[in-house]
């Protein structure tokens, strides 16, 4: 009974130290995907008007920003759109990569 017992716990132990590991492995990635993402102004305003056709809730002030804030921008359109920021990157560097497209 007691081996059982200690078995148990180790398990447990160890699916939180998996659990908690991930968790952290994925803020190393949205950290180091956060620095890959540089935004200057003139293509800013082109993928904030994308931005605005596919969230048509976000005000203009949601949508503010300036050079070198990017992780701010990141962290307030996460919140307001209620997704990760890891999905609002990645929503940013597709509009990145085909700013005369129209699609985001």
């Amino acid at each position: 009974m007691i081996n059982l017992y200690c078995h148990k716990n180790h398990l447990q132990n160890l699916f939180f130290a998996i659990c908690f590991s991930e968790f952290y492995l994925s803020l190393f990635k949205t950290k180091e995907f956060m620095s890959s993402l540089t935004l200057n102004e003139a293509d800013w305003e082109i993928l904030k008007e994308k931005i605005k056709r596919k969230y048509n809730h976000l005000t203009d002030d949601d949508l503010r920003y300036k050079e070198g804030q990017e992780e701010e921008l990141v962290t307030k359109l996460a919140e307001r759109i209620k997704r990760k920021p890891a999905y609002v990157l990645f929503t940013l560097q597709k509009g990145l990569a085909s700013l005369a497209n129209n699609r985001l």
